[in-house]
């Protein structure tokens, strides 16, 4: 035990001058000459020695070599580092006063004037860093107020869309909604036949009831019904077309329903009856808008 804390002791010391050396070698390079590690080491035998430290020194005395050296080298160091800060300082003073000579040789009796001249220079600097943090924070302040604003807005429009949707309502493009339509076919005139009409499901789409008779029904001619609505907070024309389709995807019937002055969140019923170019009942059908113009209050 005895000859392990001598041999950390030794190690110790001989780091703490290995580091003064370094640090009287970095600072006169030029005039102490380079110290082999075996010098260095035979160094810090000696002052051991001149300690009266060795290799049979007690531990307890050891230990309190080791804690006084340990205490040297960090106030060394701190006082170091606060060399070096004041020397820094020095140097930073240093530069201005050459810079100050330099612009008095320069500039002569013109250099109050471009002493002015700098600190204006400096003043429309930091003014001009200033407008810029200003510029960036209003830019952020009206980005989040516009992500708020968009926030809100799909916020409001989830909602309606919810409410026309529990009310029947399904969008058809430009903040245009439809019901869900009826369409349905009748017996020929002068006939007590059955009649195919197209009873609306839950979710916009169309499913055939016939009430059959021993009649024939006439598929040239069928009325539709169902209601327009504006989603939007303006006075608008909306025009919507309702197209119809066979099996195999040809358009065998359309009907434009057109709305002047709609006002907003108002349902407006429409009926119509449109010839059929098809012999038996429509396919399927599609619902889109033509046009939805703003109207311009005088």
């Amino acid at each position: 035990m005895i000859i392990s804390f001598a041999s950390v002791l030794l190690l110790s010391s001989s780091l703490s001058w290995t580091t003064v050396l370094k640090l009287d070698s970095s600072m006169n390079s030029e005039d102490v000459p380079s110290v082999r590690q075996d010098d260095r080491r035979t160094e810090a035998i000696k002052r051991l020695r001149d300690a009266g430290l060795g290799e049979r020194t007690d531990s307890a005395v050891l230990w309190r070599k080791l804690l006084d050296q340990t205490i040297e080298l960090m106030t060394v160091n701190r006082e170091l580092a606060k060399s070096n800060l004041a020397l820094a300082g020095m140097q930073n003073e240093l530069d201005d006063l050459r810079q100050f000579i330099m612009d008095h040789d320069t500039y002569g009796s013109d250099f109050s004037a471009y002493t002015k001249v700098v600190e204006e220079t400096r003043r429309q600097a930091r003014a001009a860093a200033i407008r810029e943090r200003r510029a960036r924070e209003e830019a952020q302040r009206q980005k989040q107020q516009e992500a708020r604003r968009k926030l809100d807005e799909s916020k409001k429009k989830s909602d309606l869309e919810k409410l026309y949707d529990e009310k029947g309502f399904a969008p058809v493009g430009q903040d245009v909604y439809t019901s869900r339509s009826a369409f349905f076919y009748a017996p020929y005139e002068g006939e007590d036949g059955k009649t195919i009409q197209y009873r609306p499901t839950r979710f916009g789409g169309i499913k055939a009831v016939s009430v059959p008779e021993n009649r024939e029904v006439d598929y040239s001619s069928m009325t539709i019904s169902g209601s327009v609505l504006n989603g939007t907070d303006q006075i608008r024309n909306i025009g919507v077309a309702f197209t119809f389709f066979d099996e195999n995807g040809n358009q065998v019937g359309a009907e434009i329903v057109e709305i002047q002055n709609a006002r907003p969140n108002v349902p407006y019923p429409y009926t119509r009856t449109i010839d059929m170019a098809l012999n038996r009942p429509f396919t399927s059908h599609s619902t889109y808008v033509l046009y939805a113009d703003q109207v311009v209050m005088p």
